[in-house]
Formats: structure tokens, C-alpha cells, sequence
């Protein structure tokens, strides 16, 4: 999340700086992010948090988390920011009269962004090999892509109804950033969800496609063997189930965010 907050402070800031200082300044962001996360898992009580757990190390139990849902927040910055830019450059009206359905271009531009996001998750990995023990073997890390892959559905669904709360309400972030936060923070991954009460727990465990997400992908990397081939095809097939759920609403709240915005003859104020 750390990361992610620096991305949407550079964005804010894009015009101030050239492409090769934004791709600068993220990989000073890789590096802040890891250190911070490093640091900060000194600070737990394992005898307290980690009762759950017979060993663990808790920087890699945190870190794998923090990047397994990177791009998940990366979607609300960059879906949300491309929208603006869209608003700001007056050419939200002009697109809106062009052949190509306005969800289409904004997915397209989403979309490309993320695949940029996930170079530098590559990346951060790459640097995790080499300034610490972290390691796992190659068909470990394809089945945690194919869950990750799985879960783009998910991520984009978040980011396209930001764009459509920020055409009907002029914002939105703060609406879809606080149920990704809450996702997150109860999706284990930066703390295992047994410190929660039971009847939450369950909950949880029951609903948060974040926590099939992380708890799999963990398992997977942390060098463990999958509970089960049954266990990891059910996430996978929840996680994506939920993608699809999410996509359909997404489309249609930028489906209503547009039509109310043609009725009323509304037409959103530049930002300055």
C-alpha cells in the first residue's frame, strides 16, 4: 500500500517531472517500500501475532501480502488518474461522440498501466532476491502468477467504478480506496486474521476474495506445500467467480455513470 501511496503522489505531480525521473523516482519507491516493510516487521510480538503459525518469517510473511495485493491499489490510482487527466484535457466530451465506447478506452488505458505496474513488481522481486534469502523455485511462482492473473478481473472491477463515482459524483477514490483497505487489512496479509474475534474470522475466511488470494499465493511462495490441489482450484475459481461479479457491476455503473451524465447535460468542471 506504502508503494502505492508514493505512485499516486508522483502522478499527482507528473508534470513537474520527465519520464526518466517518474521511473526513477519509482524504483527509489521499490526500495523505500521493502525497507519499510522490512523494518516494520521487527515490530511484531510473534509470541502475540503469530500464535497461529509454528515458524514464520515476518517479513516474508508480510511482504509477500504487500505484493500480492500491489496491484489492487495500483488499479484505484491509475483507473482514477486516468479519468481526471481525460476531465482536465477537456476531451471527456469528445470521446464520449467517438465510435469507441467510453468503457473500452478507459479499460484500455487502465489496463496498460497495470502491465507497467507489473513490471516494477518484477522488479521488486528481482531486488528481494538479491538483498535477502527470499527464494522460490519457478513452477511455484507460475502457479501464484495464474492465481494473481486470475484476480485482474477483481482489480479492474475496483478501478472502473472509481472512474464511474468520479463522472456522476466528481469523486470516488475515497469510496473504493476504503473498501480496498478494508479488504486488504482483513486478508491477512500483513497479519494474520486469527487476531480478529472468531465469529469475524469466519467471516472472513468465508467472504474476502483478498484473503484466498493471499493466503494461496502464500503458501505457495513461502516454500510450503499447498493445502491441497482441491483447495487452491476452489480459490481460483472463487477468486475469479467474484472477478466476473465485480466486472458485470463495474460495467454497468459506467454504463448509468454516463447515461445520467448525457440526460442531464452535465458537464464536468476542468480541474485546475
Amino acid at each position: 500500500m506504502l508503494s502505492s501511496l508514493i505512485l499516486f503522489f508522483i502522478l499527482e505531480r507528473r508534470n513537474n517531472f520527465s519520464s526518466y525521473q517518474i521511473i526513477l523516482f519509482r524504483f527509489l519507491s521499490i526500495i523505500f517500500n521493502i525497507l519499510f516493510l522490512f523494518f516494520a516487521s521487527k515490530a511484531y510480538n510473534l509470541s502475540e501475532t503469530f500464535t497461529d503459525l509454528n515458524h514464520v518469517n515476518v517479513f516474508e510473511y508480510i511482504i509477500i501480502g504487500d505484493l500480492t495485493l500491489r496491484l489492487a491499489c495500483d488499479a484505484l490510482v491509475f483507473f482514477n488518474q486516468h479519468t481526471r487527466i481525460i476531465i482536465s484535457n477537456g476531451i471527456f466530451d469528445t470521446l464520449l461522440n467517438t465510435k469507441t465506447p467510453f468503457f473500452r478506452i478507459i479499460l484500455n488505458k487502465g489496463i496498460s498501466s497495470l502491465l507497467y505496474s507489473g513490471l516494477f513488481l518484477f522488479v521488486e522481486l528481482l531486488i528481494l532476491f538479491i538483498i535477502s534469502n527470499y527464494s522460490f523455485g519457478f513452477i511455484e511462482f507460475l502457479f501464484a502468477l495464474l492465481l494473481n492473473i486470475m484476480a485482474l478481473p477483481l482489480f479492474i472491477s475496483l478501478g472502473l467504478i472509481n472512474c464511474a463515482l468520479y463522472i456522476h459524483f466528481r469523486r470516488g477514490s475515497s469510496v473504493t480506496g476504503i473498501i480496498t483497505t478494508l479488504l486488504s487489512v482483513t486478508s491477512g496479509a500483513y497479519f494474520p486474521i486469527a487476531v480478529f474475534p472468531k465469529f469475524f474470522t469466519g467471516l472472513i475466511s468465508g467472504l474476502n476474495p483478498f484473503f484466498y488470494l493471499v493466503k494461496q499465493t502464500r503458501l505457495i511462495l513461502s516454500a510450503e506445500k499447498i493445502l491441497s490441489i482441491t483447495s487452491y482450484l476452489s480459490s481460483l475459481c472463487y477468486i475469479l467467480a467474484i472477478g466476473l461479479i465485480a466486472m458485470i457491476i463495474s460495467y454497468k455503473a459506467m454504463k448509468y455513470a454516463l447515461k445520467i451524465y448525457r440526460k442531464k447535460g452535465v458537464r464536468l468542471k476542468t480541474l485546475r
